[in-house]
């Protein structure tokens, strides 16, 4: 670095906690042996950097490539998720566990993108994303009267107004919540609901089909029906829930949750995801499912969507 750039860095408190280190003297180490060209791409599929030529008509292409730039900053959120889960006090089996989990979330992501063909555009309002291609929408059969359903049932909204929907022994008739259309009995699958913190009160999980749908009973509630995992927002306040038993979420600046069931291994976690992209934990569940579970929201005075 020349004296008069290195100036600034050593006099001006907005870079006095930047690192400073000896810049490349050999800048051969990064540029292609093969076709004389700058490292610029990196490449995912053998976790090289290549240069342009390489991805377009070299030895690496046809593989998932992007730049170096979109590498770091990815590299950047698994540090900061890796940070995250460590200050958890979790232990390395389970760090192990929601390190795969979060590339697992990745990989759906990245294909449900790719996969146009079988998948409507990221940006409807409520999108499920499974590792299986498939994209459920709530169900209208479980709505309760005062809910408001939209593009194409992926928008769920609370009204003061009693809607006028037919009689049906699924439907809700108490408590302000929907189910989603598919049941999920076995894989992996993810989606992201955005939720907003205002006034109203919602819930974001899942519950099998068992759930009481008549009266006021704990059985009819998410969160209360011992089948049933959610986060919910009440009065500025975050939780994880589960048979009635809250635990506080850390929850700062939440816009959007990512729900990924690993009905398999057992396992459910919720996601803060922020508005880059990156992934924070929220909290994670481990239980047995037998039962196939079905995405489940409550809505009070608000609405959830997807942007």
């Amino acid at each position: 670095m020349c004296p008069e750039h290195l100036r600034a860095h050593l006099e001006k408190p907005v870079f006095q906690n930047h690192p400073l280190v000896n810049a490349v003297e050999d800048v051969s180490l990064w540029r292609c042996q093969e076709h004389q060209e700058m490292n610029r791409i990196y490449c995912r599929s053998c976790a090289v950097c290549v240069c342009t030529v390489c991805s377009l008509v070299g030895s690496h292409k046809g593989h998932e490539c992007i730049s170096i730039r979109k590498a770091e900053q990815e590299l950047r959120q698994l540090l900061l998720f890796i940070s995250g889960i460590q200050q958890d006090g979790r232990t390395v089996s389970k760090m192990v566990q929601l390190l795969v989990d979060y590339y697992l979330i990745m990989f759906i992501k990245y294909n449900c993108v790719m996969s146009s063909s079988s998948l409507t555009e990221l940006s409807d309002p409520l999108m499920f994303l499974s590792a299986d291609g498939i994209s459920p929408t709530l169900d209208p059969d479980t709505v309760h009267p005062k809910l408001l359903l939209s593009d194409e049932n992926r928008t769920v909204q609370y009204s003061e107004t009693q809607q006028d929907y037919p009689e049906q022994e699924s439907r809700f008739n108490i408590f302000p919540q929907v189910l989603g259309s598919r049941a999920i009995d076995g894989g992996r699958c993810y989606w992201e609901v955005e939720v907003p913190l205002d006034e109203g009160r919602w819930k974001v999980g899942v519950c099998d089909g068992q759930i009481g749908r008549k009266g006021q009973k704990d059985i009819c509630r998410i969160g209360f029906y011992p089948n049933s995992w959610c986060i919910i927002y009440e009065k500025g306040k975050v939780e994880a829930l589960h048979d009635k038993v809250a635990s506080p979420v850390c929850s700062a600046e939440l816009w959007k949750i990512g729900v990924l069931l690993n009905f398999s291994e057992g396992r459910l976690s919720f996601y803060s995801v922020a508005r880059e992209g990156s992934l924070s934990l929220l909290y994670s569940f481990e239980h047995t499912f037998t039962e196939p579970l079905y995405p489940a929201l409550a809505v009070s005075k608000t609405q959830l969507s997807k942007m």
